[in-house]
């Protein structure tokens, strides 16, 4: 049968119009290669199983039966299986290791602690501390938040409070006096759990409800306000609480600064004030002349 399997590959190359060369470029095999196939010169292809391997890639190529290839090429070379040397003499009963087994000074686990593996240890271990951690004050690991900072308009410098008068006094006895700004006051009903709130502290209104005064100040929400005269004098500097309406009069022309522009209200001589447009993050001032 020798010559048969390189001429099913010649006829079926040559059945298809193409050469040698060109074979060659399709399946990246160098032309020598395929010519020894041809002509069974096995030696110069290759190993016996670099042949098969070839074949098969042929056969897929030229649609042939790659079984009917197969078997016409020469058998692949099996080795012998050699016998393993354990590293022990040929003798009767007496064998004796040569060499002394790597697992022989391994001490017995077979005991209380078989089960305890390296793996199994460090979940003990993340457990434990995790019972620990649990077992403490929330306050010793959990981060205490800070208290938020209070912001006040530009210019204007925390102040003390200025204590109140006494209840009997007129409204108009306290029109002209400076009022500080905001600033934080502790609650009288003893230590809260969370952290300590900025609130800022009720001070005397600096002006009454006047509805004959030029500038009238209306707060929807809680809103800080200041007004000077132009002497510089402060006329009015306190927070408004929601639904508070005050009346201002002073030498002009008046500068007004508001704090929460959308939740206040201002009208001068008769007319609304649009703190909406001259304002700035939520701030405002004005010169009112």
């Amino acid at each position: 049968m020798a010559g048969q399997a390189g001429a099913m590959i010649r006829a079926a190359r040559q059945a298809r119009g193409q050469t040698l060369q060109h074979l060659s470029i399709l399946l990246k095999i160098s032309e020598r290669r395929l010519q020894a196939f041809e002509e069974e010169r096995w030696p110069d292809v290759g190993d016996r199983t670099f042949v098969r391997a070839l074949a098969q890639r042929l056969c897929r190529h030229l649609e042939l039966d790659p079984q009917t290839v197969l078997l016409l090429l020469p058998a692949p070379l099996v080795e012998p299986m050699r016998p393993i040397d354990r590293g022990l003499p040929l003798g009767g009963a007496g064998l004796q290791p040569r060499f002394r087994r790597p697992w022989a000074s391994v001490p017995d686990r077979s005991g209380a602690w078989a089960w305890l593996t390296p793996v199994r240890a460090g979940v003990v271990v993340i457990l434990v501390a995790a019972g620990l951690l649990a077992l403490l004050p929330a306050q010793t690991w959990r981060p205490t938040p800070s208290p938020a900072p209070l912001v006040l308009p530009p210019g204007v410098t925390p102040a003390e409070p200025v204590p109140a008068g006494p209840a009997d006094a007129p409204a108009g006895a306290t029109a002209n006096a400076p009022v500080s700004a905001p600033s934080t006051a502790a609650p009288a009903d003893g230590p809260t759990s969370g952290p300590t709130a900025m609130v800022a502290p009720v001070v005397p209104a600096a002006s009454t409800e006047n509805p004959t005064a030029a500038l009238q100040l209306t707060a929807r929400q809680d809103s800080w306000v200041q007004v000077t005269d132009v002497k510089g004098t402060v006329l009015l500097s306190r927070l408004l609480r929601s639904g508070e309406r005050v009346g201002v009069e002073g030498a002009r022309p008046l500068r007004l600064r508001v704090g929460n522009t959308a939740g206040t209200e201002a009208s001068w001589l008769g007319r609304r004030i649009a703190l909406d447009e001259v304002q700035r993050n939520n701030v405002a001032e004005i010169d009112l002349p």
